[in-house]
């Protein structure tokens, strides 16, 4: 016979249940939402955007077997991102605005998958997963969670692989098979993300042979199963390996990350520290927009949340929550270790690191500080910890209404260099004939040139660039070793106009620098041919000493 108390004990816990799911569901509308913005709005991708969406229209002819660029040379270590965005992207029409609109779906994803994961473990924790990821996701802002840049793919898939880390180690079939994975998707995304994924994958193994009776067996089937899909992505980078590609894995490590001081273990330290401040870092009103980080020690007072909790869940022999605590600080910590590895700047008096070299940190934190809270309240009255999931539920919805409303809200953030790549590139493909080869000149000069290869290169002409030392950018299937019989373009400043004019250059198109409607500073340039393969129907028409601004 079941009692009142129980009764109402258990609809406690079936309200809190409702009250996630209803968190989730509002996720997904918001997300919903965001994808009609970025189609109503549009998206002009440039820089690292554009170079990632020529390697994506290169899935599945030209197959991608190396990651985005780095500035310091070499390939980050694989192409799963590509692939990963390359269905969708087809499925879209191959439109731009699909890479932002799946960025944005799969963060959600992620979330949801957290939360599910870590709920199976634990109720309070997966509560509190919920709703700390949340956070993160709504501190980064509509720009950061709607970007495809490499970077960004550890906003909250770091706190993922955290979870599945601790699943995995507690025997959990999807997560052990999830976990290797996500972890080759996370480090081929960006090398930054290689002590994190180390980290979680070494304090998965150990936790998966931590004596106990009670343990369920090991799920080697999934493990197997993941590992196989691991491997799988990690061939196109052997492939490229062995064949001695330009940016391979190898030139990583013989190239290196800069020849300036690192941050070392201060400078780690204070990130560390930031990261579980009283307002922590990841938390705050900008956090994943800030472009630098400052390395200044903070005093780390909710750090002492997992600490307790790892004590409270020790003495109470909840050896899931122990093993959660360890396994989620263990790689929170290996995040904050990277960071000494990273090259330091100074700026204004302080040093400095690129912020997006900390993104996997925010949700790493948010994670562990959330399953270190479970782990706290693990002593709590069945009634306190019932409580505290309805509560989490409410908040989880709460911030759930928040996220709908930003993403219904605010149009696709403008990149500085948009509006002059949307005038250039529409200029360009005005002037050129489909079917047109086009060789791309000083394609590293000057911001923006990629953006128009790319407009161009959607309207079925044919861009190539010369230099070899460009192919990490392009990719290999647009180097043309031999430019003969190509028609010439170029992208740049406006100034150059006259000089190219007197060396036969034919300007298509010129804009000055401006304003955008959310009041930014825009770039100005000109796009121009030399050769045979261009319809022109005048040159540049009306030069004045003022020119248009890009828009």
């Amino acid at each position: 016979m079941t009692t009142s108390a129980e009764s109402g004990l258990r609809s406690r816990i079936d309200v809190a249940d409702m009250l996630a799911a209803a968190g989730v569901a509002l996720l997904a509308v918001g997300a919903l939402a965001g994808v009609v913005q970025i189609a109503r709005t549009g998206w002009v991708p440039s820089s690292d955007q554009a170079f990632i969406e020529m390697a994506v229209r290169d899935v599945p002819s030209d197959l991608p077997l190396l990651g985005v660029f780095s500035r310091y040379g070499w390939s980050h270590p694989g192409p799963s991102w590509f692939y990963l965005l390359a269905l969708p992207y087809r499925l879209a029409g191959s439109a731009s605005e699909a890479l932002a609109g799946t960025s944005l779906v799969l963060h959600v994803v992620a979330v949801a998958a957290a939360a599910w994961i870590a709920r199976r473990l634990d109720r309070v924790a997966g509560v509190l997963v919920l709703v700390l990821l949340d956070v993160v996701l709504l501190a980064a802002g509509a720009a950061a969670v709607r970007d495809p840049w490499n970077p960004q793919v550890a906003l909250v898939a770091a706190g993922l692989l955290v979870v599945c880390a601790w699943a995995a180690g507690e025997r959990r079939p999807v997560a052990a098979g999830l976990l290797l994975p996500l972890a080759t998707l996370l480090v081929q995304a960006h090398a930054a993300n290689g002590p994190l994924v180390v980290a979680a994958v070494a304090a998965a193994a150990l936790a998966t042979w931590w004596p106990g009776s009670d343990r369920p067996p090991v799920p080697r089937g999934a493990w197997v199963a993941g590992a196989v899909v691991a491997l799988a992505l990690w061939v196109p980078p052997l492939v490229a390996q062995l064949r001695g590609d330009p940016g391979r894995i190898s030139e990583l490590f013989s190239a290196g990350t800069g020849a300036g001081p690192r941050a070392g273990l201060l400078g780690a330290l204070g990130v560390f520290t930031g990261s579980f401040g009283l307002i922590p870092s990841w938390a705050g009103a900008s956090a994943a927009r800030e472009p630098y980080a400052q390395l200044g020690i903070a005093l780390p007072v909710l750090f002492l949340v997992p600490m307790v909790g790892l004590v409270l869940a020790w003495r109470a022999g909840q050896w899931v929550l122990v093993r959660g605590v360890l396994v989620s600080s263990i790689a929170t910590v290996a995040v904050g270790v990277g960071v000494a590895m990273v090259e330091v700047y100074p700026l204004d008096g302080t040093e400095i690191v690129f912020g997006y070299l900390l993104v996997a940190l925010g949700s790493t934190s948010a994670t562990t500080l959330a399953i270190g809270l479970a782990a706290a309240l693990v002593a709590a009255p069945v009634a306190v910890r019932s409580t505290i999931r309805v509560v989490g539920g409410a908040v989880a919805v709460a911030l759930g209404v928040t996220f709908v409303a930003v993403q219904s809200s605010t149009a696709t953030p403008v990149p500085v260099l948009a509006p002059m790549v949307r005038t250039l590139g529409g200029a360009a493909v005005a002037a050129t004939s489909p079917g047109a080869s086009l060789v791309l000149l000083d394609a590293a000069d000057y911001p923006g040139a990629e953006g128009v290869a790319l407009a161009l290169e959607r309207a079925g002409v044919e861009v190539a660039v010369a230099e070899p030392e460009l192919v990490t950018r392009f990719g290999p299937s647009r180097f043309a070793a031999d430019s003969t019989g190509r028609t010439e373009l170029i992208v740049t400043a406006v100034d150059r106009r006259g000089e190219l004019q007197r060396n036969g250059w034919t300007v298509v198109a010129a804009c000055g620098p401006g304003m955008d409607a959310a009041g930014e500073e825009t770039i100005g340039g000109l796009v121009a041919f030399r050769g045979p393969d261009v319809s022109f129907v005048a040159d540049s028409p009306g030069f004045a000493d003022e020119l248009p601004s890009c828009s």
